[in-house]
């Protein structure tokens, strides 16, 4: 299957490049449970048509991917491939000129939530099969081993259409799941595994308020549209939720005091302004 993917990514040619999708697509409905690990190759060729400026590409592209997500979900996650799944949704919300599609793209990702829940919480376990181990092996789908895994794909996709879309209405819904699916499902968290959230998903939303080399290489126009809309909206969900989480995560509050010191220093009214607001909702919440 790698050869598909080096045609679809090196060949300029559109009427080649559907060959290739119509090609797969056709694969996929004649022997979808012969497919096994090539899955983790089928959703990457599927991940390089997202990234596509041909607007009829991307969009057939785009329909197989929903369509394997109606059909055939279960085999995706039985491979061991479903981190690879969200890494092509994220490809798809990431795409700059077709945001008719990252939008939809990016509520697939929220959308496997429930089905994965219902899948660990099955009385028979699902049995899967490790792509992206070196030798051949199995997990069942349970336990907080499978739902870690499953979090952290889910989380840190939403955290990768955040930092690099550049469109804002799809960073902004993005942000929004991020907090809204931490929040909802954050009480089902061990202690070790927000420690890995906060340092790896939250955090680093707020690398481009440092002045050290982890800092994107931005315009200073684009730095202020990104710190006076997203940046002060995930500084906002940030309080809302280690406040909320309070007795989880008042280990590592001193990192999110750094947060707000770090707001202050950059010179950005508007997020100067929204200093003292946050601060009084933190302080009320962590002295009680």
């Amino acid at each position: 299957l790698m050869p598909f993917r080096e045609v679809l990514a090196n060949n300029p040619d559109v009427a080649i490049k559907d060959m290739v999708l119509r090609c797969l697509s056709q694969m996929i409905q004649a022997r979808p449970h012969h497919l096994r690990s090539g899955w983790k190759t089928m959703l990457s060729v599927f991940a390089t048509g997202a990234c596509e400026s041909s607007e009829s590409i991307v969009h057939m592209t785009f329909d197989i991917v929903r369509s394997v997500t109606n059909e055939r979900f279960g085999d995706i996650v039985a491979n061991g491939t479903f981190p690879d799944y969200i890494s092509c949704l994220v490809e798809f919300s990431k795409n700059q000129k077709f945001q008719k599609i990252s939008l939809p793209a990016l509520d697939m990702i929220k959308g496997t939530i429930p089905k994965m829940i219902e899948i660990a919480n099955k009385s028979t376990p699902l049995e899967i099969n490790d792509a992206h181990a070196l030798t051949a092996s199995t997990m069942q789908a349970s336990g907080d081993d499978f739902l870690i895994k499953f979090w952290f794909a889910v989380l840190y996709g939403l955290k990768e259409v955040v930092m690099q879309s550049d469109d804002v209405e799809v960073r902004k819904r993005a942000l929004v799941y991020l907090f809204e699916t931490l929040k909802k499902h954050g009480s089902s968290f061990t202690p070790e595994f927000w420690t890995t959230v906060s340092r790896q998903i939250v955090f680093p939303l707020f690398d481009d308020l440092k002045s050290s080399g982890d800092r994107r290489k931005m315009t200073p126009e684009d730095l202020s549209v990104w710190l006076s809309t997203t940046m002060i909206e995930a500084l906002r969900n940030v309080v809302d939720l280690y406040t909320y989480y309070f007795d989880n995560m008042k280990d590592i509050m001193r990192h999110v005091l750094g947060l707000f010191s770090m707001c202050i220093t950059q010179g950005n009214v508007q997020l100067i302004l929204i200093w003292p607001c946050t601060h009084h909702c933190f302080v009320q919440i962590t002295t009680h």
